[in-house]
C-alpha cells in the first residue's frame, strides 16, 4: 500500500494483478488494470500526480493520475519488487529478482542499470543505494541530460586535443554550453 504525499489517495497491490485506487475524501474505489499476475509494489510520485506499479510478469506501469494514460516500462526485470521515484520526480527506478536496479526517465527509457535487490534514493536525489546480500553500493544518478553531460566534460580534454568523431565533439560541446 502507498499513500499519496498529498494524503488524498491510498493505493493497494493485488494478488489478482489489479492496482485499487481509493479517494480518501469521497470512498470511492478505481481499479488500474494492465498487469499479468501479482502487484508487488506501488508508489506514488512526490507531487501525486503519477502511481508507479511493480509486477510479478517484469513490468513496471507507470500511471497518469490525472489523464488516466498508463506506460509499461519494459526490457525489465523477471520480477520487480520495487519502485520509489527520485525526489525531483523525473526518475524512477525499480528493483528486481534478477538482482538488478534499473533507473528509468518519466518517458520509460533505461538510463541506467546498478546491482543490487533493494534500492532508496538519497533524500537530495544525487546517489542511490543499493544492496544485494550483504554488500551496500551508492551510486550517483542524475537525468539523462546530466548524465550525458558530466560524461562529456569528463572526455573534455580527450575531445579538444584528438581526432574524435566531429559529431560527438559538437554534441558535447552543445550540451555543455547548454
Amino acid at each position: 500500500m502507498a499513500l499519496s504525499w498529498d494524503g488524498q489517495l491510498l493505493a493497494s497491490a493485488g494478488l489478482d494483478g489489479i492496482v485499487r485506487l481509493w479517494d480518501l475524501n469521497t470512498g470511492q474505489v478505481q481499479e488500474l488494470k494492465g498487469h499479468q499476475g501479482r502487484v508487488y509494489q506501488v508508489e506514488f510520485s512526490w507531487d501525486s500526480q503519477l502511481l508507479a506499479s511493480a509486477g510479478v510478469n517484469g513490468i513496471v506501469r507507470l500511471w497518469d493520475l490525472n489523464t488516466g494514460q498508463v506506460q509499461a516500462f519494459t526490457d525489465n526485470h523477471s520480477k520487480v519488487n520495487q519502485v520509489e521515484f527520485s525526489p525531483d520526480g523525473q526518475l524512477l527506478a525499480s528493483a528486481g529478482r534478477d538482482r538488478t536496479v534499473r533507473l528509468w526517465d518519466l518517458a520509460g527509457r533505461q538510463i541506467a542499470q546498478f546491482e543490487g535487490t533493494w534500492m532508496v534514493f538519497h533524500p537530495d536525489g544525487t546517489q542511490l543505494a543499493t544492496i544485494d546480500g550483504n554488500t551496500i553500493k551508492l551510486w550517483r544518478v542524475d537525468t539523462l541530460d546530466g548524465l550525458l553531460a558530466r560524461g562529456c566534460a569528463c572526455l573534455r580534454s580527450d575531445l579538444r586535443y584528438s581526432s574524435v568523431n566531429p559529431e560527438l565533439k559538437a554534441f558535447c560541446d552543445g550540451l555543455l554550453e547548454e
